[in-house]
């Protein structure tokens, strides 16, 4: 995103067309709101199309520094205080820029709740915030088909890239997603990667404050049609399983344990607290705790069929985090593996 905004920069200010030049500085204003819109206690989050490893830590990333560039709301203790943060890279061409200035009301678009779809390319994008908590993903499937009426966009059980396709966040270093992971250590150099993207994207659904996942890993008892060489060498993002077995049979929950105020790891349920906002997550499969680079921040689920569900909360409406947690059980999530079908009593 700082790349685009860059080059688009370079339109708004040296395109010999004024036209040009304004419809240039008309984009960069709307990935301005777009990133304010989707800011969460001055850390901008949401669904991206290549990630590093960095995901772990959006409160230091390039999209970041556009942000705190333009707003104080974005310049938040966890910025300033990260000595790894990009805080001048991306500045200095929006700093000299004679002729560009970002929208006034990014500020107000980082405080106001919004609960909404919308579309870009082939993707859609759900995005629910309120005062306490923010949840973002993509629709996989989308809901939509493109001019020939075909499925278009990520499709569950596909292989994936370096795609981030959902997160919840209560807070500056509060976050938590789930992957299925393209390799079996942190420090793999794999794409997709340990943290970032998936090996396998799954089929996934938000309704405003709750998500669910649904994972297929290939376990070598379905054959799937041999890709050609030259899928095997440059695959494209997102693409058909070129295997019939994958090498990782797990997935795995961020889980930040020493960012919560309050949490809570049971078998099958994982709850936390930070400041009033709750996150609940449940998986078909075992919850367990495991420590690779990252030390009590992680929860493995070892199976090649599962599912997650996510749910949001906060102490105006859910209560005491104890009732949280009593509303979160009584759903009673049940996963039907041959159906492929997640249901709960909410």
């Amino acid at each position: 995103m700082p790349i685009t905004v860059l080059a688009l920069l370079n339109l708004a200010d040296f395109a010999q067309d004024a036209e040009v030049s304004r419809r240039a500085a008309g984009l960069i204003d709307r990935i301005y709101r777009d990133l304010a819109t989707h800011a969460f206690q001055g850390v901008t989050v949401g669904p991206q199309g290549r990630v590093y490893r960095d995901v772990l830590y959006p409160e230091k990333s390039g999209n970041q520094t556009l942000l705190a560039y333009a707003t104080r709301e974005a310049v938040s203790e966890a910025y300033v205080k990260e000595p790894t943060a990009r805080v001048g890279e991306w500045t200095v061409f929006l700093a000299t820029s004679p002729t560009y200035r970002p929208p006034k009301e990014l500020t107000e678009l980082m405080r106001q709740p919004v609960s909404k779809r919308s579309r870009q390319a082939d993707v859609e994008i759900v995005l629910h915030k309120t005062a306490d908590y923010l949840l973002t993903s993509l629709s996989i499937p989308a809901p939509f088909r493109n001019e020939k009426g075909e499925p278009c966009g990520l499709q569950p059980g596909w292989g994936g890239y370096q795609q981030h396709i959902w997160q919840a966040t209560l807070g500056p270093g509060c976050h938590v997603f789930v992957n299925h992971p393209g390799c079996s250590f942190d420090e793999s150099k794999s794409r997709p990667g340990y943290w970032y993207g998936n090996g396998v994207l799954p089929r996934l659904e938000q309704k405003e404050g709750e998500l669910t996942a649904v994972y297929s890993i290939p376990d070598g008892s379905k054959p799937y049609p041999r890709r050609t060489t030259a899928e095997w060498l440059w695959p494209i993002t997102g693409c058909p399983i070129p295997y019939d077995l994958h090498p990782v049979p797990f997935t795995h929950a961020h889980w930040p344990t020493d960012a919560f105020d309050e949490q809570e790891v049971r078998e099958h349920w994982a709850f936390g607290r930070k400041g009033s906002g709750y996150v609940a997550l449940w998986c078909s499969a075992k919850l367990e705790p495991y420590d690779d680079v990252l030390t009590g921040r992680e929860l493995r689920a070892w199976a090649h069929q599962c599912a997650w569900v996510a749910v949001c909360g906060c102490a105006s409406q859910d209560g005491t985090l104890g009732e949280f947690k009593e509303q979160c059980v009584k759903r009673e999530p049940r996963y039907d593996a041959d159906r492929m079908v997640i249901n709960t009593q909410a």
